[in-house]
């Protein structure tokens, strides 16, 4: 997939241009563009893979996977591009934006289809730069469009542009766990995001990812180590036990409770 995305953005130079110029203008928002790019095409490979998806026509479909997670692609990874046009000292504001900032802050997916006007995008990735910031609830910008009337590019971008901006540390803003960006990816199940894209969310990014260091309920640090697909919020944890390590499954919603260390192992290769 990544080199087929190179491959697409060598035959659009205008795109590729411009999210060069994004790496200069903001390091922050070209790192952000990517993430969003790689959490946004599992989240269609996975809808895409289970439910099909439906052409201009309103088949359901399960061909043409490549070629429609090639063009989201490209829209995820210029999704932000608008950013250009937004004046460093608001974009990079530490405090929070008056109302005619905002209204600055708020032109950029409309700024980045101008911007991209003559890369020769396809629509559908027009879809995924102007509109990933509308909502189901009619609450989003720039054309507070609803439900349906939001194309699935922009509801898959939606969902990975906030999860990935919430859990990353910006100029105004500390990163959150990941816990925490996906209780807020889930609260807003249909409202701010479609709630069969969150759906899919869940089941692709889990609250205490592998490698995540947490603290349980007795104090003690530990790593997680494995987390079952079925149960996300009771990772297996491995913690310091006198000279070595054990593993423990650990309930890590409120109240935790920490299960009997020697009943639990990681699965092995094999």
């Amino acid at each position: 997939m990544a080199d087929a995305l190179v491959g697409d953005l060598l035959e659009l130079p205008d795109a590729a241009l411009t999210l060069d110029d994004l790496d200069v203008f903001d390091t922050y928002t070209h790192r952000h563009s990517v993430q969003v790019t790689v959490l946004g095409l599992l989240l269609a490979r996975r809808a895409w893979s289970k439910e099909g998806w439906t052409d201009y026509r309103g088949k359901q479909r399960y061909d043409g996977f490549a070629d429609r997670l090639r063009k989201l692609g490209v829209g995820l990874l210029v999704h932000d591009v608008g950013k250009l046009a937004v004046p460093p000292e608001v974009l990079n504001k530490p405090a929070a934006l008056s109302l005619d900032e905002m209204e600055v802050m708020r032109s950029h997916p409309e700024a980045g289809v101008e911007l991209l006007r003559s890369a020769g995008l396809s629509p559908l990735t027009i879809t995924a730069i102007r509109d990933h910031h509308e909502r189901p609830d009619g609450s989003g910008y720039p054309n507070g469009i609803t439900g349906k009337a939001i194309h699935e590019f922009a509801r898959f971008a939606a969902v990975a542009d906030v999860y990935d901006a919430v859990t990353s540390k910006r100029v105004y803003s500390g990163a959150v766990p990941p816990h925490v960006g996906v209780k807020i990816i889930a609260e807003g199940s249909g409202t701010q995001f479609c709630s069969e894209v969150v759906r899919h969310f869940r089941a692709v990014v889990m609250p205490y990812p592998v490698g995540h260091e947490v603290v349980l309920p007795d104090g003690r640090k530990g790593v997680v180590v494995f987390v079952d697909a079925d149960a996300p919020d009771r990772p297996l944890v491995r913690v310091p036990a006198g000279r070595g390590w054990e593993e423990t499954a650990a309930d890590m919603t409120a109240p935790p409770v920490v299960l009997d260390p020697g009943a639990h192992r990681a699965p092995t290769a094999g």
